[in-house]
């Protein structure tokens, strides 16, 4: 079993941390922004009703 440098093991798990983390932060904006566009669908179909 040979053993990868380090560096580029732990540049590579860096790189998959950061990507998930950055895809985390996208999908919680666009829930966020989801979330106030449904509200504001409902508030505008409730009041119209």
């Amino acid at each position: 079993m040979r053993l990868a440098p380090p560096t580029s093991v732990w540049r590579r798990d860096n790189l998959t941390a950061s990507g998930i983390c950055v895809a985390r932060a996208a999908y919680l904006a666009l829930a966020r922004h989801a979330n106030k566009i449904l509200r504001g669908v409902l508030i505008r179909a409730s009041g119209r009703a």
